[in-house]
Parts: C-alpha cells; structure tokens; sequence
C-alpha cells in the first residue's frame, strides 16, 4: 500500500509541475500575441497585389444517355 501513496505523490508533484510549466508558457506569450497583432495590422497596411486574371471555364462534360439494353426475343 506504501508504493500507492507514493506513485499519487509524484503523479501529483507532476500534475503541479506541468501545471506551473503551462502558466508559465502561456502567460509569456501573451506579450508576444500582442507583438503579432500588431505586425498583423502593419502587414494588413501594405498595399496587395492585384489579384490575378480569371481562369477561364473548363469545358463541361457531355452526359451522354444510355442506351436501353435489348429486350429478349
């Protein structure tokens, strides 16, 4: 029963640990997410090529009937 107690005590201690690893990743970059918003806005800013020419239309296919097979004699 010790060893039980014992695993639920690491488990724990790395619950916590990648916990505080997420709380610190995610909290550094909110910094970074606002830097990118604003190279986002700057970026949107630039003048934007011309799109290009229309491609034009593929043929359609020819759907063509079938013909009824041969009635029996």
């Amino acid at each position: 029963m010790e060893s039980l107690t014992k695993r639920r005590m690491i488990l724990f201690v790395l619950l916590l640990l990648n916990g505080f690893i997420l709380l610190i990743s995610t909290s550094s970059t909110a910094i970074h997410h606002n830097n990118n918003i604003y190279i986002s806005r700057k970026l949107l800013q630039r003048p934007r090529p011309p799109p290009p020419p229309p491609k034009p239309n593929p043929p359609l296919p020819v759907f063509r009937r079938r013909r009824a097979p041969p009635s029996p004699p």
